[in-house]
């Protein structure tokens, strides 16, 4: 049905780009002339120049724009050309709700998705970004709203089941948003975020499935830095510590540099195994790649302490307060060393 207050919506946000529109438009067409070196960019370029009045090149090169080189006022010129040829399809509304979400134009967004669905009420894609947007705005209710109707039209959708989960799990309704993300992936068996928020919400329970939902995680992304982590944290908490040092040694197989890694293995060795030396040896690793890492020169003092050296204790407790004057570990530690 046609819905007069949504186009209004549509023309009032185009009004307020056309006050600076015709200050840009050169501008704009120096910059497409900038950039035309880019042989994708001259293609269309060309294309236009033979076909001025299609209007599905202007949407391609908008596209361009937006996906390639963040240009994102050529982008709005271009569909503001297009909508002047053709402003009957959903897709270039759902086009140009992308341009105002990177824009941070909520209110854009939701009149062109909304101008999309009048012109296609079974437009998934714009149902999606719908969706998308009410959950990004944490309007929990209407972004699930959106998603029923995604799945009256394709009830195997798996991304509809996982924003539908999200928006669960965001609204506090924790069974819901498993039982969402479990029918993820039993709709696609490699839908890794769908696999990282169950392992997350049976972490919070404790639940050793969480575990599994992380291992199911790294056959979809075997080099996942955040499936390990989580994974070697859940270990560390759970006591189940050699396994923690394994995720954490992955980790460093992947990325060498990764500075909680080296933390996380000085802190298991230190709290859990009481081997200080060797976690002294990780926190200075973390040390090495973040010398203002405050929590990991308290706790090599912290070793140092425990093994009797009080002089290097100190030392390390100066100079995490000298990074962070406020951080009372530290000061705590440095009154007990003063002590001995």
């Amino acid at each position: 049905m046609y819905n007069p207050k949504i186009l209004l919506v549509f023309i009032c946000s185009f009004l307020l780009f056309s006050c600076v529109q015709k200050e840009q438009e050169e501008k704009i067409e120096d910059v497409v002339v900038a950039v035309s070196a880019d042989s994708a960019l001259v293609f269309i370029n060309e294309k236009i120049k033979k076909n001025p009045n299609d209007p599905k090149l202007y949407h391609e090169r908008a596209k361009y724009f937006l996906q390639t080189n963040g240009n994102i006022d050529a982008a709005l010129s271009d569909m503001s050309r297009l909508f002047k040829l053709d402003s009957s399809k959903a897709e270039y509304f759902v086009t140009l709700s992308d341009l105002y979400f990177t824009k941070g134009l909520a209110g854009n967004v939701k009149a062109a998705l909304e101008k999309a669905l009048e012109l296609e009420p079974e437009n998934i894609d714009a149902r999606m970004k719908l969706a998308e947007l009410h959950l990004y705005l944490k309007n929990y209710k209407e972004s699930i709203g959106n998603i029923d109707k995604i799945l009256r039209i394709d009830k195997y959708n798996a991304k509809a089941y996982f924003i539908k989960g999200m928006a669960f799990k965001e609204s506090g309704d924790t069974a819901k948003a498993v039982s969402s993300f479990q029918t993820t992936v039993e709709q696609d068996p490699d839908y890794y975020h769908a696999y990282m928020q169950l392992g997350l919400l049976f972490a919070t329970q404790k639940n050793k499935l969480a575990l599994d939902y992380y291992n199911n995680a790294l056959k979809v992304t075997p080099n996942s830095i955040e499936a390990w982590y989580a994974a070697g944290v859940f270990c560390q908490e759970n006591n189940m510590h050699k396994k923690a040092i394994e995720s954490y040694f992955n980790i460093l197989e992947i990325d060498t540099e990764h500075v909680y890694a080296h933390y996380n293995l000085g802190y298991v060795h230190s709290e859990y195994l009481k081997e200080y030396k060797t976690a002294i040896d990780h926190f200075s690793n973390a040390l090495s790649f973040k010398p203002s890492y405050y929590e990991a020169l308290y706790m090599r003092g912290y070793c140092y302490e425990r093994l009797g050296d009080f002089p290097k204790a100190l030392e390390n407790y100066d100079l995490a307060l000298k990074i962070n004057p406020d951080y009372y570990l530290a000061y705590i530690g440095k009154s007990r060393v003063k002590k001995n």
